[in-house]
């Protein structure tokens, strides 16, 4: 399945989990995803740059290459 930033940012709104995806090389910079769950996900070379992501989940998922600069985990 494709997801698109718009695809993720509303499942993060229902609270539904973001799982067996390949999301390599999205771009999600400066987008809120606090309390959003991603579960077998692979995020290679994802755009996280500003991003939030307090209460964040992150469970078996390839985050290898992602860009972090400016990453927020507070408010």
């Amino acid at each position: 399945m494709q997801m698109t930033r718009e695809d993720i940012l509303a499942a993060i709104r229902r609270d539904d989990t973001i799982e067996n995806v390949d999301l390599s090389g999205i771009d999600l910079s400066g987008a809120d995803l606090t309390g959003g769950r991603f579960e077998n996900a692979i995020l290679k070379g994802a755009n996280l740059v500003g991003a939030n992501i307090q209460r964040t989940g992150f469970r078996n998922c390839d985050l290898s290459g992602v860009k972090l600069d400016g990453l927020r985990l507070e408010k």
